[in-house]
């Protein structure tokens, strides 16, 4: 298997990594995104997660997240 050949979602992810996206599900608890059971579970998650597709998956549906610079739920228009 060559390097160009493994999809980015199945990379393997940091300490570093997982402390960010921690300090984003914190910050979304704070501002009443998460409820106080979705926090423990996602973060059980993140700190388990091994790939960036799991890592990922605990931040998806929480809006404000940028993905490759982009975000993936942009504030919709009144």
């Amino acid at each position: 298997m060559s390097a160009s050949s493994i999809n980015p979602r199945d990379l393997r992810v940091s300490d570093a990594e997982r402390s960010h996206v921690m300090a984003i599900l914190e910050k979304a608890t704070g501002r009443g995104l998460l409820t106080l059971n979705e926090y423990s579970d996602r973060s059980a998650a993140a700190v388990t997660a091994k790939t960036r597709a799991e890592l990922n998956s605990v931040l998806v549906d929480l809006p404000g997240i940028l993905v490759a610079g982009r975000e993936l739920h942009p504030p919709t228009s009144p």
